[in-house]
Order: C-alpha cells, then structure tokens, then sequence
C-alpha cells in the first residue's frame, strides 16, 4: 500500500489543539485524504460520524467536555465500524491500560511524524478489511 492509497479516504479529526488540529488536517489534506471533519470534543465527533462518511478517525485523548477520547473509543467500538487511531501525548500504563480496552487500531504518541502517521493509517485501513483501501 502506497501513500497515494490514502487518496480519497475520508478522515474524523478529534483534536482540541487548534494548531495541532490545523497541522495534521494539512498533512492529511497533502496526502491526498478529505477531511471529514474536525471536532474538539465529543459529542461534536459523534455528530460527524452520524451525519458524514468517515472512513477512519484520529482521536486525541486529552478533549474538551466531559467525554474525552478513550469514551469515545468505546462508542465507536460498541456502534460503529470504524478503525481509530488514538493521537495523544498521554503514555502512562492507567492511560495505556483504558485505551486497549477500546480495541484501536493504532496508538500514536504526539508529536509523531508523517511517515508514522501514514504507516498507521495504512495498517489500520487495512485490517479494517475494506477492499477500497487494499
């Protein structure tokens, strides 16, 4: 799978950091990825995945209200089928331990780079068994 297979994947943004949020969604967009939309807490992101076509999702942990993105997880893993990746700067063992319970996809430490970034969404799409992506 080469970058270019990301071309045309639609992508949820999950990020309260406005610079981190706007960095990534430019990256994603050079990739060739739309964007489906960018939330900054949860239940905005619940609102896109029922509203838009979201093909994967990067999803901070550390969000604003009373959700953060480990709940989230669990929604996505309990309605959806939807490969997430968690993008956090979180790496405590009780953080760790919450996360796995969601079943991601991937886990990326901040601050990653593209070549991570890519790689990850790569195997996450591709586990996800859509033939779109292989």
């Amino acid at each position: 799978m080469s970058e270019s297979s990301l071309k045309d994947v639609n992508v949820l943004i999950v990020e309260d950091e406005p610079l981190y949020s706007k960095v990534l969604e430019i990256e994603l967009k050079d990739l060739g990825c739309i964007i489906a939309g960018v939330a900054t807490n949860g239940d905005d992101a619940i609102k896109v995945l029922k509203e838009k076509t979201v093909d994967i999702i990067l999803l901070d942990i550390v969000i604003e209200g009373d959700k953060d993105g480990i709940d989230i997880g669990n929604f996505i893993k309990e309605n959806l089928d939807i490969p997430f990746i968690f993008t956090s700067s979180m790496t405590s063992q009780e953080v760790i331990d919450r996360a796995k319970t969601t079943k991601p996809s991937g886990y990326l430490v901040k601050p990653f780079d593209t070549e991570d970034l890519i790689i990850s969404m790569q195997v996450a799409l591709y586990k996800d068994d859509d033939i779109k992506y292989n």
